[in-house]
């Protein structure tokens, strides 16, 4: 219990050292997040970017980030998405708010369609719609289906 405070204390005073002109791009912040339970990242990283965040009830575990120098707020918005990926966990943009869910999840309801040359930023999750040319439509679906089992363990 008593060490649960100190997270949440030292969370709390970090995100407090970071409020004036936190949004800005150019603003820099300190990254000391040592075994925090996802919803408490969640809550810093959304008053570090000015994001909302809509969080899936089952989302649970601990994550560490730390950066010994200061950072970007793109910056620390990457290193968390890559933290939450190493958790199962995905950000899915909806509008002005962001959704975390488990990455398969994230698979079937968040694919945004890019252009063909989008590449990814950091963790992020993209849908590229490519047409198939020279081989047969159930040819392709078995083996999609296949590689789809073999990542999600169904």
């Amino acid at each position: 219990m008593k060490r649960n405070i100190l997270t949440c204390g030292r969370i709390a005073s970090m995100v407090t050292s970071m409020v004036p002109n936190v949004y800005a791009q150019s603003a820099m912040v300190s990254m000391d997040f040592p075994d925090v339970e996802i919803k408490d990242m969640v809550k810093s990283i959304a008053e570090i970017t000015g994001k909302n965040f809509v969080i899936e009830s089952s989302a649970s575990g601990k994550i560490s980030i730390m950066s010994p120098t200061p950072v970007s707020v793109d910056e620390a918005y990457q290193a968390f998405l890559s933290a939450i990926s190493m958790k199962g966990y995905a950000v899915c943009e909806e509008g002005k708010v962001y959704k975390i869910m488990k990455k398969s999840a994230a698979k079937r309801e968040c694919g945004i369609p890019v252009e063909e040359f989008t590449v990814a930023q950091g963790d992020e999750m993209i849908t590229r719609i490519i047409p198939i040319q020279y081989i047969d439509a159930n040819e392709i679906q078995k083996a999609l289906k296949l590689m789809i089992s073999q990542t999600t363990g169904s």
